[in-house]
């Protein structure tokens, strides 16, 4: 029988494990990142603008606006292959929200029928919606309430 592994935890602590669970977490899991600055999810927690306090963020907001889960409806705003951004509505009701993705590095616009009533969320520079102009900057999203 081999002699028990070290694992490094997502906390920074050590477990031993046997080579029985050493097969069982390969089976059942992707590799943590073993690296010594790795991230440590204690640590994220902790940090404003990490990874982690942005998706809780994007979960709070998808159980905040129902029009966002899974039972709204989607409409296609703006869609054309290899051109950016994309732009949908998902609605529930009258509640809309407007979900615009850039993932490029340009700046760029299309034509959008609504209007602006509320930047739910960005990522990036402030979205415009101004006289039927959607404008974004390069590498962005948003989340927009709209009527």
């Amino acid at each position: 029988m081999a002699a028990p592994e070290q694992e490094r935890l997502c906390n920074g602590t050590q477990k031993t494990i046997t080579d029985s669970q050493t097969h069982l977490q390969k089976k059942l899991y992707t590799a943590q990142d073993s690296s010594e600055d790795a991230p440590v999810v204690s640590e994220q927690m902790k940090t404003p603008d990490s990874l982690w306090c942005e998706i809780q963020k994007l979960i709070k907001i998808r159980r905040d606006f129902p029009a966002l889960c899974a039972s709204g409806a989607i409409e296609f705003v703006y869609c054309e292959p290899n051109k950016y951004p994309l732009v949908y509505l998902h609605s529930d009701g009258n509640d809309k929200i407007l979900v615009a993705l850039n993932p490029s590095r340009e700046n760029v616009s299309c034509k959008c029928p609504y209007k602006l009533k509320e930047i739910i969320y960005t990522l990036g520079d402030t979205i415009k919606l101004e006289s039927n102009v959607l404008s974004m900057s390069g590498e962005s999203a948003a989340y927009v309430s709209v009527v």
